[in-house]
């Protein structure tokens, strides 16, 4: 077993900054060391492992499989130490510059992420936040779980156990189209819906919202004449176009006006569903989580 003595602890909260920016200069800004300090940092928790933790790619530093292997175990202990040392106790907003990880299964909207970013820069301007991809639930919620993530936005409430939530918005789907649409006026009916050619968000992580849709449709298929890769992306692919598409009426809301759009009810069932915001339940204690959750649930209520 390693001797810890041995160790200089100082160097698991350079790994912890290097694998999350995947940058050394911008771990050394975010550290307030120097570059070069940081590198050596490296080397020598790389001694110590008796393997490379980071290599040298095209963006920054690369992590390898065993950096992957270590970082939620480092994280969760150094959260662990902040935490029992009242780091986490006693945070000042204006003044602590702790960085949070958000993972988005669902995204809030363009007019909240603005709203958000506002309340954060007048109330806690030096905050820094990580916003993570994630490949479904799953890998949300195992993030969650090992430390990855702080925060995870997702359109189901939690059920495991280990895991707290709390509804952030109520949002719906609509019929999205360019206000200039040659065929479409104030109402469209289920048949028109299916004669127009659509827009749809699909990439590899994600199916997309075409087969709830289908599905609502009693499983007809749609003409389907482009695909985007993400849902922000649909506003701007029906504007001067003759395409429709289906989009969270929060989603679309701040490009109505700026694109020139025009928005209508489904033309089949699609209930309203809820947004969530959800953690871990070992943050419960943590000022600094619990002063993050707390104002964004009042900041949706504000925008709602």
């Amino acid at each position: 077993m390693l001797n810890l003595r041995t160790v200089d602890l100082n160097l698991l909260t350079v790994f912890e900054a290097v694998y999350e920016e995947r940058n050394m200069t911008r771990a050394a800004e975010r550290l307030a060391m120097t570059q070069p300090a940081v590198s050596n940092a490296v080397a020598r928790l790389r001694s110590v492992v008796g393997d490379e933790l980071f290599v040298a790619g095209r963006r920054g530093a690369a992590v390898t499989p065993i950096a992957e292997h270590l970082y939620p175990k480092v994280k969760a202990a150094l959260d662990a130490i902040r935490d029992g040392l009242g780091e986490t106790r006693d945070f000042v907003p204006s003044e602590s510059d702790r960085r949070f990880a958000v993972g988005a299964l669902y995204g809030p909207g363009v007019s909240f992420g603005r709203a958000f970013a506002a309340w954060l820069k007048r109330d806690a301007p030096r905050l820094s936040w990580t916003w993570l991809a994630l490949d479904g639930r799953d890998a949300g919620v195992a993030a969650l779980r090992d430390g990855r993530l702080d925060f995870l936005l997702d359109h189901a409430r939690p059920s495991a156990r280990d895991l707290q939530g709390t509804e952030l918005f109520t949002d719906e789907l609509v019929v999205v189209a360019a206000g200039h649409h040659p065929r479409i006026g104030t109402s469209l009916s289920r048949r028109q819906f299916l004669t127009e050619r659509h827009a749809v968000h699909r990439s590899l992580r994600y199916p997309g919202n075409l087969p709830q849709i289908e599905e609502a449709l009693g499983h007809q298929t749609l003409d389907v004449a482009l695909e985007v890769r993400e849902p922000i992306e649909l506003p701007i692919a029906v504007s001067g176009t003759d395409f429709i598409a289906v989009a969270n009426r929060r989603l679309v809301a701040p490009w109505v006006k700026l694109l020139g759009l025009k928005v209508l009810p489904t033309p089949f069932r699609a209930s309203p569903f809820k947004a969530y915001l959800i953690w871990h339940g070992s943050r419960r204690r943590d000022a600094g989580h619990r002063w993050v959750r707390e104002g964004t649930v009042r900041l949706a209520a504000s925008h709602a």
